[in-house]
């Protein structure tokens, strides 16, 4: 197979990864793409780390095989969990994703910083030594919201149950106290103007999404073919009409930018 034939691989629990598998069709329409929602052995949130790394291990040897030139490990707990591991096992590419929080500190000088993810991204060694290692511990506030995970692949997004959910949650936080928002999960991408609308609209808000694309389109080659790439679509093992895709996108393309 021809290098500019191959697939850049975007690899998820669910729908969460659409939202970075939708920016890079974006930026670089010509590539082929797949997208794996590994739905046998979802949730993520829920399973222990031996059994996350042991799930995406096995998806990235279903996907290995067909030709990839580069792999996104679109979620956060599963790129703590495995990895460092899977970068040691193949040679193409793999990028993993992070609560923003740097570019967060970076650019929000004062007030605190509010980190919405799934009870086990904020309980990983990973997520607390980033936040040490970047001398954010007074700055941050955590919040676990993962039952947005079953909102977004429910398609949820407008059910008097998720408000609920929604204003229950964020109205422990006095919003003159925030200076800035992390979403730690990349469910929650789908959800970012009702939780700034929270906020009165005036709260920027990071995702991670933007910067793990300019690090995919900095480590592949990009496809000189003119074309527009191919989409494929696989549910665990089984390949599937990629039309399933569209709503989701359809509606990040109908929200505000992404941070």
């Amino acid at each position: 197979m021809k290098y500019s034939e191959k697939a850049v691989a975007v690899l998820d629990s669910g729908v969460g990864g659409i939202t970075v598998l939708e920016r890079l069709q974006t930026a670089s329409p010509h590539e082929n793409y797949i997208y794996h929602a590994d739905v046998q052995n979802a949730p993520y949130g829920d399973k222990s780390r031996d059994e996350i790394a042991s799930s995406v291990e096995k998806s990235v040897r279903f996907l290995s095989k067909m030709g990839l030139k580069g792999l996104v490990i679109a979620c956060n707990t599963a790129t703590s969990a495995v990895i460092d591991k899977l970068r040691n096992d193949y040679e193409f590419p793999i990028i993993g994703m992070e609560p923003a929080i740097k570019p967060a500190l970076s650019t929000q000088k004062e007030g605190l910083i509010l980190v919405l993810a799934t009870r086990r991204t904020l309980r990983e060694k990973k997520f607390r030594h980033l936040v040490i290692e970047l001398g954010g511990i007074e700055r941050i506030k955590t919040i676990a919201m993962g039952r947005l995970v079953e909102f977004a692949e429910n398609y949820d997004f407008h059910s008097d149950d998720l408000s609920s959910y929604l204003k229950r949650h964020l109205a422990i936080i006095d919003a003159e106290d925030i200076s800035c928002i992390v979403l730690g999960c990349t469910h929650f991408v789908y959800f970012q103007d009702q939780i700034r609308s929270h906020f009165d609209g005036r709260i920027p808000i990071f995702t991670g999404v933007e910067g793990t694309v300019r690090e995919v389109l900095r480590r592949i080659e990009k496809n000189p073919l003119q074309n527009i790439g191919r989409t494929r679509l696989f549910l665990s093992e089984h390949e599937a009409d990629p039309e399933f895709l569209k709503p989701y996108i359809n509606r990040l393309r109908g929200t505000s930018p992404m941070g």
